[in-house]
């Protein structure tokens, strides 16, 4: 087995659904494999984490790229181009389960997929916060301009993530398709890239493979190099990085200011829009919004919000951009919060030193 060390490693994000080894495949060549991608899925529940030494390699290569006007204009140009594509010709022509697939076409779509999770990557905090608090502290006009339209951008582009990770979506209706031709009950959502490549060209898929994915799936990209586990090891992986303290003070970073207490809102990562209407229906003015992270999907969610807590996210985040607009407190990067604090707890938010207590649960 790889060493790899849960303590080296920071969440990134979680989603409470199962996402498919394909996903995973974009995500684990993207830009964030720079900080070393760890992910892991069991029980319903899809970890991400990267290294916290390697992530400074992120955070410097963003700096770079903000700074650099030429740099920044080269990407900002290439990332609109991939979404304007994305818009007018592939989530179109995806939007329902295609008849046939051939390798070459398939191919050709996981190329266009990937590219944008690898653009999608550099708005992530990672590339973005070193980036923000120098052109801050250096009162750079022109980079910090740069900054905001790119995280504006970034709500544009995410409307096509969610058009290729939400239910019914590309990568769904394309895995269906596969399923359907060359395997059976949608089994195309256990196997990797590489290996729904390999089923194009007539290779028989070990069903113990699929089944055990079923369970519990786990891969890395380290160095650059990818890594799939095998369901005794992932099983392993499991057992070390997802076991939480019970500890019901949370710590994070300050996004905005405040400090407030209410009953608590659980808005774990969703790829569902009715699960999102249903939050909505229970939700009450002044409860405390805490999210995964928040996007304009669950905007109606925020408005209603006295205070936004996120287990990831930046200083140019979604959560952290609305709170600072509608001008409530926000604790970011807490890590582990949707999965501490419950529906109902009454929590205070100190979002002047980064503190979240569940109060009465």
């Amino acid at each position: 087995m790889v060493s790899i060390n849960s303590k080296d490693f920071k969440k990134f994000f979680t989603a409470n659904t199962f996402v498919s080894c394909l996903h995973s495949s974009f995500l684990l060549n993207g830009s964030m494999n720079r900080a070393d991608i760890f992910l892991i899925y069991k029980d319903g529940v899809y970890n991400t984490f990267i290294n916290r030494k390697k992530e400074k390699i992120c955070l410097q290569y963003g700096l770079r790229l903000y700074k650099n006007k030429k740099l920044y204009d080269r990407y900002y140009r290439d990332f609109k181009a991939h979404v304007k594509k994305a818009n007018t010709i592939v989530i179109p022509k995806y939007s329902v389960v295609p008849k046939k697939m051939t390798k070459k076409e398939f191919s050709d779509l996981a190329k266009f997929l990937g590219k944008f999770w690898y653009y999608y990557g550099m708005v992530e905090y990672a590339y973005l916060d070193l980036a923000f608090e120098w052109a801050n502290a250096h009162g750079d006009k022109k980079m910090m301009q740069r900054l905001k339209e790119i995280s504006t951008f970034k709500f544009k582009a995410r409307e096509v993530l969610n058009a290729f990770f939400f239910k019914n979506g590309v990568t769904q209706n394309v895995l269906t398709s596969i399923s359907r031709d060359f395997l059976t009950d949608y089994k195309a959502k256990y196997l990797y890239l590489d290996e729904l490549l390999d089923v194009f060209s007539g290779k028989i898929v070990d069903p113990e493979i699929i089944k055990g994915r079923g369970k519990c799936y786990a891969a890395a990209s380290i160095d650059g190099k990818t890594i799939t586990f095998s369901l005794k090891e992932a099983l392993k992986f499991d057992r070390k990085f997802n076991s939480i303290s019970q500890s019901r003070v949370l710590k994070g970073v300050v996004a905005n200011p405040g400090k407030t207490q209410g009953r608590a809102v659980i808005a774990p990562m969703l790829n569902d829009y009715k699960l999102i209407a249903e939050i909505n229906r229970r939700m009450k003015k002044g409860d405390i919004l805490v999210a995964e992270t928040t996007s304009p999907d669950i905007m109606i969610l925020c408005k209603k919000a006295s205070a936004i807590v996120a287990d990831q996210g930046g200083m140019l985040s979604h959560a952290a951009v609305v709170s600072r607009e509608l001008n409530i407190p926000c604790v970011i990067q807490t890590e582990r919060a949707t999965r501490v604090i419950k529906d109902g707890d009454v929590v205070e938010v100190d979002a002047y030193k980064g503190i979240v207590k569940v109060i009465n649960k």
